[in-house]
């Protein structure tokens, strides 16, 4: 915003009126600078607050990055978890064999070495 001043001067032999109207016409110079410096500044923020969102951006695709490598990570973890429930459900009927073949020998040693001879 651009203020003007109109001054209509008058002959005068006073100095003082005269600096006075100078001082008047340097302060709306001033004005104006200020103005400028103000415009300068918003700028700045609006800058400085996109920068910043920039950024915020940046990080949300990082870390939706990181999250689509954990549910990669989740999904191998889910598959050795089978693999191992497969592998103790197979242990499982190997004791159980192993306690219906105990459970069908004989109790004696002495039975044990006649098992073995034959």
């Amino acid at each position: 915003m651009r203020r003007s001043l109109v001054v209509y001067v008058v002959p005068s032999t006073d100095d003082r009126t005269e600096e006075f109207v100078k001082r008047l016409m340097g302060r709306t110079d001033i004005e104006d600078a200020l103005g400028r410096l103000d415009g300068l500044m918003q700028d700045e923020v609006r800058m400085a607050a996109a920068q910043g969102i920039k950024a915020t951006h940046e990080v949300g695709e990082k870390v939706q990055r990181i999250d689509d490598g954990v549910h990669g990570v989740n999904e191998k973890v889910q598959g050795v978890d089978d693999r191992v429930r497969d592998i103790d459900d197979k242990m499982g009927l190997v004791i159980y064999g192993a306690q219906f073949v105990y459970n069908q020998s004989p109790t004696c040693p002495s039975q044990w070495h006649s098992m073995l001879s034959d």
